[in-house]
């Protein structure tokens, strides 16, 4: 758009009863009405789609329409060539060849795309699994010793490898052969491998927040052109692709990947795919997990799908939830579907443990008006857990966490931060207390001596950049509309930015100067759960809070409120209507 203006400054708008502060994005009106005329959506849409970077009708046309056609080229990655190369010549020769993986969703999907991959042109290869618990995370070199007895020539890693030239020279030193494929950083990133894919690593790939299982599929893509001896991929071969991207989105949106740029365009098209798979493994866990039905969202992935799946990781081998994805008999898929439905109670189990724990803790050992980083370690901690209660500690106390289960004179740790820390780089300046470490900005883990525990809490409280009162989270609210302007169109309009999740979230909208119409209910079959309606300019909407009937009394006795809500659609009983889920509210 010529002359486009840039957005205005957001605007704080106090807070409401979560604590956190409110942040109304202001985008420019003019520029988001004429987007909103170009594009055929309502003014809010628009600018919500102004304020995600969506500047002009092209962008806003991919953006609701993410097509295939616009993904980057696997050339893009400079040791594409030498991976492929590197690949061919073992099959072509018979080298003997396993995929390393790892135990999350990430790397058991990306294991099994590239198993899949090998079935489809002949070739059997090799799968290794390292056990979170025994093993940890990326390569070791007893399982590396232990793949050179058994034969195998060539290993290629799949969402691991980066900053282990150690582990690699060992293995070469054994007679093996690398292709790394990652997306962790690493504080060096250079490898003895053949070949090295990590987008992290290479400046000039044009988007570098792919996944491991975004990775290993360019390296697919790649493949598939070589086996059919053309730029254009064989049907054969395309097909499978399109299935795959599948895996993609499965990993991609369960290891937290935002969801922009390629990683959009390929789990948006990934979740057609899962929804239209003949394997019966996700069918299976899509049975117990989404028991209501409808299609498949990147939502039902992150916390329920995901959840299961990863369970089998954490809670032991990650086998069974690699069998599961490429199973072929329903029975079989039946049966471990519901194994890991109960690894993940038992997982939520030992995390509720875990977290009451931490919680006291944390109030007897920090100060948190002068803290800026929490680091705590147990030996009764499971090491599969921890990051997930991480990932509630830094919700709840809004501190960079890292949590340490220690066995013997070692520990493993996993930690969360808040989006104003890097929390790789902040564990970086603490490396001469650590063994290891490595991840991103908002999740790594480390091996550390139980020894320098102390030691390291220090440290990293120092290099925590940021004060305590700065790291509290606002509520980042999309838009302000008046309830007029809360319709079904505006729910389709919405709707049409899914993909939701890590880097586009789904929209949250205020609404303010409401009356309280009636009285607040609870509801729901244990009553944990709020129903109230609010009017303005003389139109009345249902507001649903799940898990709030605490409010009644307090909206009962205010009569009038602000809300912040994402705007949905109610199906009972055949009818639709549009309510109001709630997400926080400020009473007078």
């Amino acid at each position: 758009m010529e002359g486009r203006e840039e957005p205005e400054a957001v605007e704080a708008v106090g807070e409401g009863i979560s604590g956190k502060p409110w942040i109304v994005a202001r985008p420019p009106r003019e520029a988001c009405a004429r987007l909103a005329a170009a594009l055929g959506v309502t003014p809010v849409a628009a600018a919500i789609l102004w304020d995600r970077g969506v500047r002009d009708v092209e962008e806003g046309q991919r953006f609701l329409d993410p097509a295939l056609t616009a993904l980057h080229d696997p050339d893009t990655f400079p040791q594409m060539d030498a991976a492929v190369e590197r690949i061919a010549r073992a099959v072509a020769g018979g080298e003997p060849i396993a995929i390393y993986g790892d135990y999350d969703v990430d790397g058991v999907s990306s294991s099994a795309l590239l198993l899949d991959l090998f079935d489809l042109v002949g070739v059997s290869v090799d799968v290794y699994l390292p056990h979170r618990v025994e093993e940890g995370y990326g390569l070791n070199e007893a399982a590396l010793d232990d793949l050179a007895r058994r034969g195998i020539r060539l290993v290629i890693t799949v969402d691991n490898g980066t900053g282990m030239a150690r582990e690699i020279a060992h293995g070469r030193e054994r007679g093996l052969s690398f292709v790394v494929t990652d997306h962790h950083e690493a504080a060096c990133a250079d490898t003895p491998a053949d070949a090295h894919l990590n987008p992290k690593a290479e400046p000039s790939i044009p988007f570098r927040d792919l996944s491991g299982v975004g990775v290993v599929f360019k390296l697919a893509w790649a493949i598939s052109r070589r086996f059919s001896r053309a730029r254009k991929v064989s049907p054969e071969l395309r097909g499978f692709l399109r299935r795959a991207l599948g895996y993609v989105a499965l990993g991609t949106v369960a290891d937290v990947c935002p969801l922009r740029g390629e990683n959009r365009t390929l789990v948006a098209h990934g979740l057609r795919e899962l929804d239209a798979w003949d394997r019966p493994g996700i069918r299976a866990l899509r049975e117990i997990a989404c028991p209501e039905g409808g299609p498949l969202t990147a939502s039902a992935l992150a916390f329920r799908i995901g959840p299961r799946i990863n369970a089998a990781g954490r809670m032991g081998r990650a086998d069974l939830a690699l069998e599961l994805l490429r199973t072929r008999d329903p029975d079989r898929a039946r049966e471990i579907a519901r194994h890991l439905d109960r690894e993940n109670r038992r997982r939520q189990d030992v995390e509720r443990r875990i977290l009451e724990d931490a919680r006291e803790r944390i109030a007897r050992e920090f100060d948190l008006s002068r803290a800026r980083g929490i680091v705590l370690a147990d030996p009764a901690w499971h090491p599969g857990v921890i990051g997930i209660v991480a990932a509630r500690l830094v919700e709840l106390f809004q501190r960079p966490t890292i949590l340490i289960a220690l066995a013997g004179e070692r520990g493993r740790g996993s930690g969360r931060s808040v989006p104003q820390v890097h929390l790789r780089d902040a564990i970086a300046c603490c490396r001469e207390h650590l063994i290891g470490f490595g991840g991103h900005a908002q999740a790594a883990g480390i091996a550390i001596e139980a020894s320098r525990v102390d030691v390291f809490r220090e440290a990293f409280d120092r290099a925590v950049p940021l004060p305590g009162e700065e790291l509290r989270a606002a509520l980042r609210i999309d838009a302000e509309v008046r309830l007029a302007a809360v319709n079904g169109r505006l729910v389709a309009d919405l709707d049409r930015l899914a993909p939701f999740g890590e880097g586009n979230p789904a929209p949250i909208v205020l609404a303010r100067d409401l009356e309280i119409v009636g009285t607040p209910r609870s509801m729901g079959r244990t009553s944990d759960h709020l129903s109230f309606f609010v009017r303005q300019d003389g139109i009345g909407i249902r507001v649903v809070a799940f898990g709030r009937a605490d409010l009644a009394l307090p909206l009962r006795r205010a009569g009038r409120c602000d809300i912040v809500f994402r705007p949905a659609i109610n199906s009972f009983n055949g009818e639709r209507t549009v309510e109001l889920r709630l997400v926080d509210v400020r009473m007078p």
